[in-house]
């Protein structure tokens, strides 16, 4: 998978969709809906079904780093 290089927390990604996120112990896929950070998942797709068919929980922290992907998730 092609990965853009990683963002800091405070600068927020330009287009809704799927990022990873990367926390103390591990890397997560999350969405960001343009507005806040839902939950992270450890799966891309799972970030986006769950996205799609739950109301699923905003994330914290927002300062977290971030990197997008560079192609459609599988």
């Amino acid at each position: 998978m092609k990965l853009t290089p990683w963002f800091p927390g405070t600068v927020k990604p330009a287009r809704p969709g799927v990022y990873q996120r990367e926390f103390p112990t591990f890397v997560l896929f999350a969405e960001w809906t343009g507005r806040r950070w839902l939950a992270g998942r450890f799966t891309a797709r799972c970030a986006r079904v769950m996205c799609v068919v739950s109301n699923q929980q905003p994330s914290d922290p927002d300062c977290t780093r971030w990197r997008g992907l560079a192609e459609e998730p599988k």
